[in-house]
């Protein structure tokens, strides 16, 4: 690892998203272990007015009006021994297609965030033939992985890094002593289907089964969303994820389709009892149903409100359920994963 030059491409370092706090979360364990890795931004800070608190300073690429010419002067720019760790399925294309061009002989490493499905077909399509330039797919999921192995040589099934908090004591806090009976995380989108979450915390709040309930983020469906909210369950984004999560008892999931989902994960590190959608690829990675949380049939509102009901009716029976979730959360820390990114750095 000593000659190598690492670098670490994002579209916009300076968005706030799942992509960009994994890659904050990378780029300080590669550090943490002394690889020099530098952290590239396509496009610039401009308006943003928060972003991820990287370890180091983003290096913008700014020559060039546009992604495409910006991406042409970095490649060309290249040295042979540099590797390029690439997170964005739109540039990766691009930067597989300059490499090509330009004739550069550097180790491009492709990220994949999204599962497999999420982009559309003109997308896989050109993932598909201009990946072949691509020396490594990096797979979030086990499914993902076997899709990518159809037609792509060398794909690795590499998880995102679970970053938890120095002070974290969420071990100590007992189900019954969360005052946060449901939660649910993440950007507004329709894929989240939160109208879900909300309809559910509505009736159970309602009917007295549960007293506190909080819908974390912002997005494009905020309006929509709390005209569903008839009891103040919205509140913003929130970056203290950690703390909320270590005072709630359930974390609800209600996506029609995931990834690798890391509330799920952060959510088990602090103990919660994750239940959720058995929607594709993302939550069965890493919930074994009634051994460290639950699944539940994709779509089945009345069931995911029942399980809730249930769980909440029965917390001293979950106890074991909770402890497990903890384990599960271990096996993603980062002295386990960045050894797995450090054997494909160093392979031909």
């Amino acid at each position: 690892m000593e000659n190598v030059k690492l670098h670490l491409l994002l579209l916009n370092a300076y968005d706030f998203g799942g992509i960009e706090r994994a890659s904050c979360t990378l780029l300080r364990s590669f550090l943490d272990v002394n690889i020099k890795c530098d952290l590239f931004s396509v496009r610039g800070e401009e308006d943003k007015s928060s972003h991820y608190i990287y370890p180091q300073k983003p290096i913008d690429l700014k020559a060039g009006h546009n992604d495409f010419v910006k991406l042409y002067h970095y490649v060309k720019s290249l040295s042979d021994d540099i590797v390029v760790i690439s997170t964005y399925d739109r540039i990766t294309i691009m930067l597989s297609f300059l490499f090509i061009f330009l004739r550069k002989k550097c180790k491009l490493i492709a990220h994949q965030h999204a599962d497999y499905y999420a982009h559309s077909k003109k997308v896989r399509l050109l993932r598909y033939f201009f990946y072949r330039r691509v020396n490594t797919i990096c797979s979030l999921t086990k499914q993902d992985m076997q899709f990518y192995l159809k037609w792509h040589p060398d794909v690795k099934l590499i998880p995102n890094i679970l970053s938890i908090p120095a002070n974290d004591n969420a071990k100590n806090i007992d189900l019954r002593d969360r005052s946060i009976d449901l939660i649910a995380i993440g950007r507004l989108d329709s894929i989240k289907r939160f109208q879900d979450f909300i309809v559910t915390a509505n009736t159970l709040i309602k009917s007295e089964v549960i007293n506190k309930a909080l819908l974390v983020g912002d997005g494009p469906e905020y309006s929509l969303l709390n005209d569903l909210d008839e009891h103040q369950i919205m509140i913003g984004r929130n970056d203290d994820v950690f703390s909320l999560l270590s005072n709630s008892k359930i974390l609800l999931v209600t996506s029609s389709r995931e990834s690798f989902s890391m509330v799920i994960l952060e959510a088990m590190s602090q103990g919660c009892l994750v239940i959720s959608y058995d929607c594709p690829t993302g939550p069965s990675e890493l919930i074994q149903n009634n051994v460290n949380g639950y699944l539940i049939d994709n779509s089945n509102r009345a069931l995911l409100e029942e399980k809730c009901s249930y769980v909440i009716k029965h917390l001293d029976d979950n106890n074991m359920i909770s402890k497990n979730a903890i384990l599960t959360s271990l096996d993603y820390s980062s002295s386990k994963i960045v050894n797995k990114w450090i054997d494909i750095i160093n392979e031909n």
